[in-house]
């Protein structure tokens, strides 16, 4: 139902806001805008007029807001917009037609217009054509169309009630016929648990053939382990044998260079000892010499010169001795220290 209408700039009517109501009647001298209203609304409805001669004269846009129940719609042109616009949504691009929302919505047509200089509405029209015209109007088409769908469907649920009874009976009476398939059942099922029975000890028995196959195979390397543990022990004893083997070779190796080293000091010659007694009694003498030296320096109340010249007496003659002597012992050949 049309609740509000709201005109700018379309044809006479400048600014115009107005409530409807369920029979809302415009009255007036002619040329104020009564007609205009009425082409208003087709130019939404429609999308007719084509063109903007519709426009108020020095107006460059026009535009019809409509409140229809909760809904609010837009009809707007001017020379850079033209769209239709619904509930916030706006339309556009739509050529000589209408948006399919906006139809939805307004739910009119050329029978809802009567216009000036028609004729009176129904008065000069045929019975059938009044008829046709209510029912675009009230739709009576669909309730017809609504009765006719609702008959056959009822019918054709009867012919499938009447089936199935039909396929019931049959049931029932194949039921009883097969009475003896219940007894089946109960002997299959008892084929069933003995099969099921007979396949877990197939399964155990194969488990068990598997476990027997395992353990064969364990007591076989077994056998090979303690085989290859008896040959490694006895190469292991080999093993600490022949080390010891060679230990006892490296410690005869060691004593035979050991004993050849006293093999070569055996055969040094051994040079005369007579030189070394000479010069080691000269020594002693030279020895003696010195210490009464010394003895008579400290008896002279410590005279230095006569000490000094006792001191390099001394180092002449452990001189004279080392070169008599040399620098190895006559004896070891060793060399002295």
């Amino acid at each position: 139902m049309l609740n509000r209408l709201q005109i700018k700039n379309f044809r006479l009517n400048k600014k115009l806001d107005v409530e409807l109501d369920k029979i809302t009647t415009f009255r007036g001298a002619n040329g104020r805008g009564k007609s205009s209203l009425v082409y208003a609304l087709k130019w939404v409805m429609d999308n007719r007029p084509k063109g903007d001669r519709f426009i108020s004269w020095g107006e460059d846009n026009s535009a019809v807001k409509l409140s229809i129940d909760n809904h609010t719609l837009i009809r707007k042109k001017s020379k850079k917009q033209n769209y239709y616009k619904l509930n916030g949504n706006v339309y556009k691009a739509f050529g000589i037609d209408v948006p399919d929302p906006v139809k939805a919505i307004l739910k009119m047509s050329d029978i809802n217009f009567q216009h000036q200089h028609d004729r009176h509405f129904w008065f000069s029209e045929t019975a059938g054509e009044v008829n046709k015209q209510l029912n675009e109007i009230v739709n009576l088409e669909i309730i017809d169309k609504t009765s006719a769908n609702l008959s056959k469907q009822i019918r054709d649920n009867k012919v499938k009630c009447d089936d199935t009874k039909e396929r019931l009976r049959e049931a029932i009476k194949e039921k009883k016929e097969l009475k003896y398939i219940l007894t089946l059942d109960k002997e299959l099922k008892a084929l069933e648990e003995q099969e099921t029975h007979i396949q877990k000890v197939t399964l155990h028995a194969l488990k068990l053939t598997n476990y027997t196959n395992l353990v064969s195979k364990y007591a076989l390397a077994r056998d090979n382990s303690l085989n290859r543990a008896t040959e490694a022990n006895f190469v292991i004893q080999k093993g600490k044998t022949a080390t010891k083997i060679s230990n006892n070779c490296k410690n005869l190796s060691d004593l035979i260079k050991e004993a050849e080293n006293y093999k070569k000091i055996k055969d040094i010659k051994i040079p005369s000892l007579q030189r070394a007694i000479i010069t080691y009694e000269k020594y002693k003498t030279y020895e003696k010499k010195t210490n009464r030296l010394f003895e008579l320096s400290f008896q002279a109340n410590g005279n230095r010169e006569i000490v000094l010249l006792c001191k390099e007496n001394i180092k002449a003659k452990n001189k004279k001795f080392t070169k008599l002597m040399g620098d190895r012992c006559p004896l070891c050949q060793q060399k002295i220290q």
